[in-house]
């Protein structure tokens, strides 16, 4: 009905509220949720944790660049730069919110699918470069800052988390 209120620029401001605010509310509640215990368990599975990382960042690249990609290219639906951008979004990790909004919807383990979150998320700031240097070459692997990746999960999803966890530990009143 009127689409205006809710584009960016709006009287919502989605581009401030979501991105800036409901992200760090969300990842606040996860802290508020979640017993240190239930993360030591999630970070402590290490066989479990390589599987997860090893899908994460191996499964999608590589079928999107060994058969997906060329299959799309080979039957005329996709272009050779679109099959490329294509190899570029199956090379990055997971959104955050999402997967751990989902998660919590599925009534899952919570604790394993943040230190996921976070964690292909940081990895990724390095892995990423690294798959599509692999999968598209050196042309396509120049990426954004490091400095301002890591700032910015920080302040999303770290110091949410660690408030949220800080004040789930102090005796009610």
């Amino acid at each position: 009905l009127a689409p205006g209120v809710g584009a960016t620029g709006g009287p919502v401001r989605p581009e401030f509220t979501v991105n800036q605010v409901m992200i760090r509310v969300m990842f606040l509640i996860s802290g508020l949720n979640l017993p240190l215990t239930e993360l030591r368990k999630a970070v402590a599975n290490v066989r479990a944790n390589a599987l997860i990382q090893a899908f994460v960042f191996g499964f999608p690249a590589a079928a999107t660049a060994y058969v997906l990609g060329p299959a799309l290219k080979a039957a005329g639906v996709l272009t050779p730069r679109l099959v490329d951008g294509l190899v570029v979004l199956a090379c990055l990790p997971t959104t955050i919110g999402s997967g751990v909004a989902l998660t919590n919807a599925a009534e899952g383990n919570v604790a394993v699918s943040l230190f996921h979150a976070v964690f292909s998320n940081l990895a990724g700031i390095f892995i990423t470069p690294a798959l599509i240097f692999i999968y598209l070459g050196a042309d396509c692997a120049s990426v954004g800052s490091p400095y301002a990746a890591v700032t910015k999960l920080t302040s999303q999803v770290l110091v949410p988390v660690v408030v949220g966890m800080g004040l789930r530990a102090i005796p009610a009143i």
